[in-house]
């Protein structure tokens, strides 16, 4: 369990200067329709990296959620499949991790 969820599929995401869709869980994911998303970046990155639904900008002007170096995040899953993340520099790191309380056969 992480904090409290049953179910958990972890993504590792390449950002850069173009918007990239989070991504879809395959058809073998745990968890297929997420109740919590968290994400964190490594502070290794060298750039922010914000994320948001189509249209997100790196300088954070349309809104969004801003992800700073080596920080973490809860991000509202109703923007969800639709969320996309972009940062001012190439070659960036997101870790995702989707999250759910559903047993097995789905109760």
């Amino acid at each position: 369990m992480i904090n409290g969820f049953r179910n958990f599929d972890q993504y590792v995401l390449t950002v850069g200067v173009a918007q990239v869709a989070f991504p879809t869980p395959p058809v073998t994911a745990k968890v297929k329709k997420p109740q919590m998303i968290f994400v964190q970046t490594p502070e290794t990155n060298t750039a922010n990296i914000v994320v948001g639904k189509t249209g997100v900008l790196a300088d954070f002007s349309l809104g969004g959620f801003l992800i700073e170096l080596g920080k973490n995040a809860y991000l509202p899953t109703n923007y969800f499949p639709e969320l996309f993340a972009i940062a001012a520099g190439a070659g960036q790191t997101l870790l995702i991790t989707y999250m759910d309380n559903q047993f097995p056969n789905g109760e």
